[in-house]
């Protein structure tokens, strides 16, 4: 099987040299260095308002609750798959005694 090749929207590595990610420090956003093209096109006035929402925040405890209730599932799940096993063998050595009397 053939894997798809890139689309119109692919940059080689050479493409990807342009904009550089130079992070400020580890609290802040890293900030991007465009060409001289793509700065004249650049406002960020434009994008502030996508920037920052209150949902991000939601976002975030969102995907940690998720994640706690993923691990909270999966000790339950071990729990019972271990309670399970423990049964099976007290069913056999009840097969096995009736089986010897």
């Amino acid at each position: 099987q053939r894997s798809p090749s890139p689309g119109p929207n692919h940059t080689s590595s050479s493409n990807a040299s342009n904009a550089t990610v130079v992070p400020q420090n580890s609290s802040a956003r890293p900030t991007c260095s465009l060409t001289p093209t793509l700065a004249a096109h650049f406002n960020e006035n434009l994008i502030k308002h996508v920037q920052g929402w209150p949902a991000d925040h939601a976002e975030k405890q969102a995907s940690r609750l998720r994640e706690e209730a993923h691990n909270m599932g999966s000790v339950h799940m071990s729990e019972i798959c271990t309670e399970l096993k423990n049964l099976r063998s007290l069913v056999r050595v009840c097969e096995i005694q009736a089986t010897l009397r």
